[in-house]
Parts: C-alpha cells; sequence; structure tokens
C-alpha cells in the first residue's frame, strides 16, 4: 500500500512550484524583449541563469520598489 509523508508531499509541491516559477520568469524575459522590438540582443544564456535565482531577482526589485527613492522625490 503506498502511504505518502506530509514533508515528502509539500518537498514535492515546493519543487514544483520553483520550476514552474523559472519557466514563468524566463517566460516574462523573452516576451520583454519580443515586445520592445530588441529579440536579437536577449542573451538566453544569461536569461536563464537569471531565472535561476529568480526569487532573489524579485526580492530585490520589491525592496527598490519599497524602500529606495525616486530621484524626483529627494
Amino acid at each position: 500500500m503506498l502511504s505518502f509523508s506530509p514533508l515528502e508531499t509539500m518537498t514535492a509541491i515546493a519543487a514544483a512550484s520553483y520550476f514552474f516559477g523559472i519557466y514563468l520568469h524566463y517566460l516574462h524575459v523573452k516576451t520583454i524583449f519580443h515586445l520592445l522590438d530588441r529579440w536579437e540582443e536577449l542573451d538566453k544564456r544569461r536569461a536563464m541563469l537569471k531565472s535561476l535565482i529568480w526569487p532573489t531577482t524579485v526580492l530585490y526589485m520589491m525592496w527598490q520598489e519599497f524602500f529606495e527613492k525616486e530621484e524626483d522625490e529627494q
């Protein structure tokens, strides 16, 4: 009889979520370059490497948005 522990289930869910996050981040980067008509400037290797660490990229962008002042506000 098969049995699944809650830890194994949550680990699988976390791994799947992270994988889909990597894919969606890479897809968004490709979309941005396509919409800007700069498709030939896209470095696919760099985009994939940045997508592998997408949580840090997102946290950095959120930090800038919430805590750093814009130039007009100074």
